[in-house]
């Protein structure tokens, strides 16, 4: 395997990171949906910034528009391996 080959970028993990990245954008709502209702919950201090000035729609919807576009340009390289 030369060089080049072992530094190209492989799709699937673009897709996969960008489901982890969704699967977490599930969890920060859920965590921040316990926040509202006055539990107690652990959460990442840029999020919670986040989530103070914009609430969790614009928190979650940050990760969540994050985690489609890696997953999306992972399909785009998987088309395009295939054409």
């Amino acid at each position: 395997m030369s060089n080049e080959e072992e530094k190209e970028e492989n799709p699937w993990m673009n897709v996969i990171i960008g489901l982890a990245i969704l699967v977490f954008t599930y969890y920060c709502f859920s965590n921040f949906t316990k926040y509202e209702a006055g539990e107690e919950v652990s959460m990442n201090r840029i999020l919670f910034l986040i989530y103070k000035l914009g609430g969790k729609y614009v928190a979650c919807g940050i990760l969540g528009v994050i985690g489609v576009a890696v997953a999306g340009l992972g399909l785009k390289g998987l088309l395009s391996k295939k054409a």
